[in-house]
């Protein structure tokens, strides 16, 4: 079972209204860690949530550094945390989907889950909910592969279900440090999914492609992770 939500924000602009969706529709067992850089998101609260609250540390300088550290704290209490971006938003079906997903990929013997990751409409791949190999008409209201639990090399961890057993830190940059993550627990035999679940990206507006920051990120890898820098050119 999925019983901590673990979140890391720096603004906090969009943390109100994922806030409010989880004190709607995730049940009241659930924790939620919540690492701030800035003091507005404190004014963010849950009524019936066990909420954690961590100041992020001024060494903290990357996604990778802010998830590393908040993970570590949930991991400290619980056994499968769900790792989610700071502005998202849960639907009435969302938490519920997600543990089912989970429950039900760890009734296979054959498989080892890594991750499990909610579909967005701000993702790459087969985790982007627009995304539609056949090109085949909506079934109802979805498409078909929406029914479907899908495995694949990456996911973005933008709402993803992850368990201490299969924990890798991410790398200590910003892009790509889930990329190489991925990478590194398929290396020790573990698989991703994309969830039949869906979490709307309220901040995707804010999202942007620095190619500086690519050129930082390749060299970065190709120095310390030499082993995946061949498989990043193709993905980054």
């Amino acid at each position: 079972m999925i019983t901590a939500i673990v979140i890391s924000t720096v603004h906090a602009k969009c943390l109100g209204v994922m806030m409010k969706s989880i004190e709607e529709y995730v049940p009241h067992h659930v924790e939620v860690y919540l690492q701030y850089k800035e003091h507005e998101a404190l004014k963010y609260t849950l009524r019936n949530h066990k909420l954690h609250l961590k100041k992020q540390h001024p060494q903290v300088k990357s996604f990778g550094d802010a998830y590393n550290d908040i993970c570590g704290v949930a991991f400290k209490d619980h056994n499968t945390i769900l790792i989610c971006n700071d502005d998202i938003v849960f639907d009435p079906t969302t938490y519920d989907q997600l543990c089912k997903d989970w429950q039900e990929l760890h009734e296979h013997e054959e498989l080892n889950p890594g991750y499990l990751a909610a579909r967005s409409n701000l993702a790459r791949g087969v985790q982007n909910v627009r995304w539609n190999e056949q090109s085949s008409l909506p079934k109802g209201l979805r498409y078909e592969h929406e029914y479907e639990m899908i495995q694949t090399d990456l996911i973005a961890p933008i709402c993803a279900v992850i368990s201490k057993y299969a924990w890798i830190p991410f790398l200590p940059i910003n892009l790509a440090s889930d990329d190489v993550q991925c990478l590194m627990m398929r290396k020790k035999g573990f698989q991703h999914f994309v969830s039949r679940a869906y979490v709307h990206h309220v901040g995707n507006q804010t999202v942007s492609y620095h190619y500086k920051e690519r050129e930082k990120t390749m060299e970065y890898i190709e120095k310390h992770y030499n082993e995946y820098y061949q498989q990043m050119v193709g993905y980054l």
